[in-house]
C-alpha cells in the first residue's frame, strides 16, 4: 500500500478520482485501504499519535525513536514532518516553546538538512506563534537548528515579506546582531 502512495501523492481529491476509476472496473475490494491511506487522512492520524506522543512525553531519545517509527510507518516527507512537529512544539508560552526547541534541536536539525526545510520551518514558525517569533529565532539559531544564513535570506525575501510582515519586523533585532557578529569578526 505505500507503494501506491508513492505512485499516487496528492491529496484525497486523487485518491478519489483513482478509487471512481478503480469501481468503475469492478476493483472495489481496495475501496477501504484507499480511504485510510488519503493523505489527508493519514496527517490527521500521526496528528492525533503526535498529540499523544507528546502528552506522555517521558524521554527525549523514547520520544525520538517514536517519532522517527510513526513518520517511516506513514510516508510522511520532510516538510510534512515539520509542520506536524512545529504545533507541539511552539507552545503559545514561549519558556515552553524554547524549551521545546532546546529539548528536540537535534531531531530538529535531522529534519532540517537543507535551507529548503530551515526556510519551511521559519515560515511554519512564523504561521505558529509571531508573537515570540524572535525569542523562538534566536532558540534555533542557538541550537543549530537554523543557520544564520537562512535567517538572513528569509529575511530579506519578498515572501516573508508580504507574508509574514509581523514576524520579519520582529527579527530585526537578530539582523543587526548577525550584521554586529560579522563586522567585528571583519575588524579582528
Amino acid at each position: 500500500m505505500s507503494r501506491l502512495v508513492d505512485l499516487v501523492p496528492g491529496p484525497s481529491k486523487t485518491y478519489k478520482k483513482l478509487f471512481d476509476h478503480l469501481s468503475s472496473h469492478n476493483i472495489a475490494f481496495i475501496e477501504k485501504p484507499l480511504l485510510i491511506l488519503s493523505k489527508d487522512v493519514v496527517l490527521e492520524t500521526v496528528e492525533n499519535e503526535l498529540y499523544a506522543e507528546f502528552s506522555d512525553f517521558i524521554s527525549v531519545e523514547s520520544a525520538v525513536t517514536r517519532i522517527k517509527r510513526l513518520f517511516n510507518d506513514y510516508v510522511i516527507s520532510k516538510p510534512e514532518q515539520i509542520e506536524c512537529i512545529v504545533p507541539h512544539l511552539l507552545d503559545t508560552e514561549k519558556t515552553t516553546a524554547i524549551e521545546n526547541i532546546r529539548t528536540l534541536a537535534e531531531y530538529l536539525s535531522e529534519i532540517c538538512n537543507n535551507a529548503e526545510l530551515e526556510t519551511h520551518l521559519l515560515n511554519m514558525s512564523a504561521d505558529r506563534n509571531h508573537k515570540h517569533f524572535l525569542d523562538i529565532c534566536y532558540a534555533l539559531y542557538d541550537n543549530d537548528v537554523l543557520t544564520e544564513d537562512v535567517i538572513i535570506d528569509w529575511y530579506n525575501s519578498d515572501d516573508a515579506k508580504e507574508d509574514h510582515s509581523d514576524a520579519v519586523h520582529m527579527i530585526e533585532k537578530l539582523i543587526v546582531f548577525f550584521d554586529e557578529a560579522e563586522t567585528e569578526s571583519d575588524s579582528e
